[in-house]
């Protein structure tokens, strides 16, 4: 093999180790392309924790496979993602999330609702405020307060 022709192929070979390696290491430092923007950006951590724990979630519609909460998913790109939240025996809860490069997120303020805990507000007409306090969750329309305890599943009314 002529000398040129292995200088030549050294130097490809130089350029693209190079090249590639600057591409790995943007990629193992959480950079990724963002195709809907056409730029390169930092990704962003999605962290989910729920009570009770163990439930599954979905991201746009898209379940995340053996991943129960509390989860942390990164490698997110940017903007806005619907995450879903389901656990078999309980009410799925659906929340809009923002994604933001270089950022976690923190969801743990998922509180989910056994199923048969509607039999026992049925009696309501219209919720008016829900407000979480400790493991219990406190309903009230303006006229009854209902105390729901999260860890027994327990509902008492007030």
């Amino acid at each position: 093999m002529p000398r040129t022709l292995r200088r030549i192929l050294f130097l490809l070979f130089v350029f693209l180790f190079f090249a590639s390696a600057t591409v790995l290491l943007f990629y193992a430092t959480g950079y990724r392309y963002h195709a809907g923007k056409r730029v390169i950006e930092k990704t962003g951590t999605l962290i989910v924790e729920t009570k009770p724990k163990g439930a599954h979630i979905r991201l746009n519609g898209a379940r995340i496979d053996s991943q129960e909460t509390p989860v942390t998913l990164s490698y997110l790109l940017s903007g806005e993602y619907e995450l879903t939240i389901e656990k078999d025996g309980f009410f799925p809860v659906t929340k809009t999330i923002s994604i933001t490069p270089g950022v976690s997120t923190l969801q743990n303020d998922v509180m989910l609702i056994a199923q048969s805990a509607p039999a026992r507000v049925a009696s309501f007409e219209q919720v008016a405020q829900s407000v979480r306090h400790g493991e219990a969750l406190i309903l009230h329309d303006g006229h009854t307060i209902m105390s729901y305890d999260m860890r027994s599943d327990r509902g008492s009314m007030v």
